[in-house]
């Protein structure tokens, strides 16, 4: 009887930890957000591939920012903090 009840009580707190994991990463603020202040543009971004990666890294049409106008796509949302450290080093590379 005690080996089930420390059974239960690990599995709740381990659902309790999930639970709470799950909230903190929906709090966060989105990593889509653009390099810029200008309005959003419609469509697809103007790169097939990722403007931090490239190759082969296609980009994910819900991972972007608005740079001068622009929609700039990445594979994932980390690239984004990189983008933002140097937007026209990447822009150029793009090109």
């Amino acid at each position: 009887m005690r080996n089930m009840t420390l059974a239960l009580a690990l599995c709740a707190t381990l659902l309790a930890m999930a639970i709470l994991s799950r909230n903190q990463r929906l709090v966060a603020a989105p990593a889509t957000a653009p390099a810029t202040t200008q309005a959003a543009v419609d469509g697809p971004p103007v790169n097939k591939f990722c403007a931090v990666e490239g190759g082969k890294n296609k980009v994910d049409p819900t991972v972007f920012v608005i740079y001068k106008g622009q929609k700039i796509g990445f594979c994932c949302e980390d690239c984004i903090k990189d983008f933002n450290k140097d937007p026209d080093k990447y822009v150029a590379s793009m090109k």
